[in-house]
């Protein structure tokens, strides 16, 4: 009966994930991003800009991306940044399923005592740090993607040359063919 509670509230919460508005704008080419970065520039004058507020209009890719390390702070600061303020996608993925979940199994494996066996105690462990790892790497290039589509709109906006290195994340590896 839990388990079937468990499930029901799980498939609520992701319709409930796929219906919001940030939900679409992350489907429709990342038109959350946009509406963020046309507030931000709206009241930017061009003319005077120099290279100081360029650079704090811009999305640091060093510190965002180490900052998803630690699950909720990481994600927070990056929508704050990028989006303007945090998705759902954010809380669910990153909060939840990557904090609370690997943080409750690592208790309940330490914490187990004599009332799990060890093989269910190593089970708990290790399905804490799969957990935890997997939704570290896809936040992380996740959110590497979101900061170049932030970091894209911003130059286009501002019509400043693109950073030197291209606009993809160092890790990863694409085709500009795509």
């Amino acid at each position: 009966m839990t388990a079937t509670r468990t499930i029901a509230g799980v498939a609520v919460l992701l319709a409930a994930m796929a219906t919001s508005r940030s939900a679409r704008a992350d489907l429709a080419n990342n038109e959350l991003i946009h509406e963020h970065v046309d507030a931000v520039t709206r009241n930017v004058d061009r003319a005077s800009l120099d290279p100081v507020a360029t650079r704090a209009l811009m999305a640091d890719r060093l510190t965002l991306s180490l900052g998803v390390l630690a699950p909720g702070y990481g994600s927070y600061v990056l929508d704050r940044k990028v989006f303007g303020s945090l998705r759902p996608a954010a809380v669910v993925c990153d909060w939840i399923l990557g904090g609370f979940v690997p943080a409750g199994l690592g208790v309940a494996a330490l914490a187990g005592g004599g009332a799990l066996s060890p093989s269910t105690r190593s089970i708990l462990g290790f399905t804490a740090l799969g957990l935890y790892g997997a939704t570290r790497i896809g936040v992380l290039v996740v959110g590497n993607l979101h900061i170049s589509e932030y970091n894209h709109e911003v130059e286009l906006r501002l019509g400043v040359a693109p950073a030197a290195g291209g606009e993809l994340a160092p890790a990863l590896v694409a085709s500009e063919s795509w």
